[in-house]
């Protein structure tokens, strides 16, 4: 699990994480590059152990994936990260007190339970709500990118959440289509 993310660069996915990991009593330091990361999820990574003059020995990471936390620890860290606004680190303890592991499915679909947390009323709550659905949109963006062999720039990743979360609905053909618009003719090509 993702204990802390020591650097995370946006515009090409690298990042540098302390992991909680199988085997080890303190945390491992994890080096390699992903669409995106907090705190709270679990990673898996492929790659080789090296000695780094300056940081001490890392994992190096050739392959590098993180997925949403499923303990109730990495959810309140995940949620705690800051990752998504109007839940900090109190707020984050409080909503995972109250529905476990449960609290992500409350979050995008039955929201209006979020007021039953003592200090969420609805502003607070349409905030939650409305960070998490565009924190799902950017995710979605990053991902494909990665996985299509296209460095994802910060700016142009917003751009393309923006009008993608106008559209949304449409689905994933229209997503395409605005993929297309922002991207160079030879990542183009290779669809």
């Amino acid at each position: 699990m993702i204990e802390r993310v020591t650097f995370f660069n946006e515009e090409n996915g690298f990042a540098v994480l302390k992991v909680k990991a199988k085997g080890h009593r303190d945390q491992v330091t994890v080096v390699g590059s992903l669409p995106s990361v907090s705190a709270g999820e679990w990673v898996t990574a492929e790659g080789r152990w090296v000695q780094d003059r300056e940081f001490g020995q890392q994992f190096r990471a050739e392959t590098l994936n993180s997925t949403a936390p499923t303990t109730k620890e990495g959810i309140e860290k995940y949620l705690g990260s800051g990752m998504v606004k109007g839940i900090g680190p109190v707020y984050a303890k409080k909503l995972v007190d109250k529905y476990g592991e449960e609290i992500f499915e409350i979050i995008e679909n039955q929201s209006a339970k979020l007021e039953d947390v003592d200090g969420i009323g609805p502003k607070r709550r349409k905030k939650i709500k409305d960070a998490w659905a565009e924190q799902n949109v950017i995710r979605q963006i990053m991902v494909f990118l990665h996985s299509n062999a296209a460095l994802p720039n910060c700016c142009v990743v917003k751009r393309m959440s923006d009008e993608y979360a106008v559209s949304s609905k449409c689905g994933w053909i229209q997503f395409f289509s605005v993929f297309q618009r922002f991207l160079c003719p030879s990542v183009k090509s290779s669809l």
